[in-house]
This record gives C-alpha cells, sequence and structure tokens, in this order.
C-alpha cells in the first residue's frame, strides 16, 4: 500500500483517534485529492480505519511519507493491523511529501521506494509460499 487510508477525524470513531492523527493538520497545506473532495466520515471502505476489526485481513506491506497528510493514518492503520494479529512491514520516507515517487521519480528517495516496493511484494509473496524474513 503506497497511500494510507485516510480517516475523517470528525468521524464519530475519529474521536479515539484524534491525538494521532496530527499529519493532516500539520501538512494542511500539501495538495491532496481528499482535501479537493472531501473525505467521508463514516464511509468504512474509504477509512479503513473505522472497521470495527482488523483481524482476518491479508498481511500488509505499507510505504509511508514524512511530511504527508496522510503519515499518521498510514501509521495508526499499521499499528491496528498489527496489533491485530496481521503480518505487518512498513517502510518511512523521510523529508519527502505524499506522491514524490511520481512526481521525482530519479531522485534517490524514489529509487529507494521504487525497491523497496518491490521489496515488500517479494516479502508478501513469500508469506504466502510459507517462506519468510
Amino acid at each position: 500500500m503506497q497511500v494510507p487510508p485516510p480517516l475523517n477525524p470528525e468521524a464519530p470513531e475519529g474521536e479515539k483517534y484524534r491525538a494521532e492523527l496530527l499529519s493532516l493538520e500539520q501538512n494542511k497545506d500539501a495538495p491532496t485529492l481528499t482535501r479537493i473532495v472531501g473525505i467521508p466520515k463514516d464511509d468504512r471502505i474509504f477509512s479503513l480505519l473505522l472497521q470495527p476489526s482488523h483481524a482476518g485481513i491479508p498481511p500488509l506491506y505499507l510505504q509511508v511519507n514524512d511530511p504527508d497528510p496522510l503519515r499518521d493514518e498510514g501509521l495508526l492503520y499499521a499499528k491496528l493491523v498489527e496489533e491485530a494479529g496481521v503480518k505487518t512491514k512498513v517502510d518511512i520516507y523521510p523529508g519527502v511529501p505524499h506522491g514524490f515517487q511520481y512526481i521525482a521519480p530519479q531522485i534517490t528517495a524514489a529509487v529507494k521506494s521504487s525497491k523497496d516496493f518491490g521489496e515488500g511484494i517479494k516479502w508478501l509473496l513469500s508469506l504466502r509460499s510459507g517462506a519468510s524474513d
């Protein structure tokens, strides 16, 4: 997953996570589709953080950028999924914004992100085949 699932902090369930979801405000000037379109308050498909349980979902590989308006949603989602017993791997890319891999694919961080994404897919497939690192 290269784009963490957004959560509208005004969602009823968002209250319990409000203290952990600071990146949307910290990066409020960053251009994002959810800012233009809006984040549904109660859509459990759009906002995976609103699911009543995260148990039983497939293993998760997630890439998170910092600064990114969705940084905290991604980190919180990874935490909740891992706490639910799901194998989880997260790579964090400091100093680069949301979508940097597509804006400047030649920079060092983007090359690393692309390589890590391939390794993340290999990791997920190794779990399926029974082999793991």
